[in-house]
């Protein structure tokens, strides 16, 4: 059994332009994880989405990311029928609808720096500037491929995902709760509870939109002391460079932190950047098999 993780980030759709130009690139896409695919019968297709799928956080920039990822999945599946696509998403900080009319009251709690990160009433509160993205995440066709995502009022949501003989832990971080128009490293807060001892088997993906590169001092230290015992994969987006690092933290874990690219910019339309990685589920092997950096001609 394999398990082909797909890292797509960054996707910053905003016009319809945007959405024409991502749509004459799905094919390629679509094209390049399918060479990768050995057995569909015995392949689990993990997608994930480490954020700012819009560029603004709008309704109708979700509209258009719903099609083209759509399609992408539709286009995978019309040459593996048999396959299981998987999907898991979180928000980054593009995901943000920030001129929205409670905007006030939320800029109030920000300022609070002993804010009780661990109130859902809070971080709902908090979050409500990605009200559009957790539309789309709930609204989207659960037929084409389930989705697994952050909670609106979680800041750490964890996932687990079983099929077959596979069960791996994805733990998704909403980093972007406490995004703001113009943020800055060294200022971002994550909370994370008390998840006891990580069993020996046990194989945990995390997903982050903003690296510990963006977070205040406590919730750095919070975060090291997380990732040396659970993570074996880090994926983060928001960075626009591709990038793999494996850390051996002196026998307590070994992880891999992976940055990927954009997936689209405006600026230069004929590049597209995503990872894969395969998982060989029996031996826990973890496998970088690259990161496209796919070209188009643009007329």
């Amino acid at each position: 059994m394999e398990v082909i993780l797909v890292q797509l980030t960054d996707i910053h759709i905003k016009t319809d332009e945007d959405y024409k130009n991502l749509d004459s690139k799905s094919e390629s896409i679509a094209n390049a994880i399918n060479k990768h695919i050995i057995d569909d019968e015995n392949t689990l297709l993990v997608l994930c989405i480490t954020g700012d799928i819009a560029f603004s956080g709008r309704e109708e920039q979700y509209l258009s990311a719903a099609i083209f990822l759509s399609d992408i999945i539709n286009k995978i599946k019309q040459r593996y029928i048999n396959l299981y696509i998987q999907v898991l998403s979180i928000p980054g900080n593009h995901d943000c609808e920030f001129d929205r009319e409670d905007r006030a009251v939320r800029d109030a709690l920000l300022k609070d720096k002993k804010l009780d990160l661990e109130n859902p009433s809070i971080i709902r509160m908090c979050t409500s500037v990605q009200e559009n993205y957790f539309t789309f995440i709930n609204e989207w066709d659960e037929k084409i491929a389930p989705i697994m995502s952050v909670d609106d009022e979680r800041i750490l949501t964890i996932n687990k995902l079983q099929y077959r003989d596979v069960t791996i832990n994805f733990h998704c971080f909403n980093t972007a709760w406490c995004s703001s128009i113009n943020e800055k490293p060294k200022e971002m807060r994550i909370f994370i509870p008390d998840m006891g001892d990580k069993l020996e088997d046990e194989l945990v993906i995390t997903l982050m939109h903003h690296d510990d590169a963006w977070l205040e001092w406590e919730s750095a230290k919070v975060w090291k002391k997380y990732y040396k015992h659970y993570a074996d994969i880090v994926l983060v987006g928001h960075d626009h460079e591709s990038e793999i690092v494996l850390k051996d933290n002196y026998g307590a874990a070994t992880n891999y932190f992976i940055k990927g690219n954009q997936l689209y910019s405006s600026e230069h339309p004929e590049q597209s950047g995503f990872n894969v990685l395969k998982i060989d589920t029996i031996t826990l092997n973890i496998d970088f098999i690259y990161s496209p950096y796919l070209y188009y001609k643009v007329f």
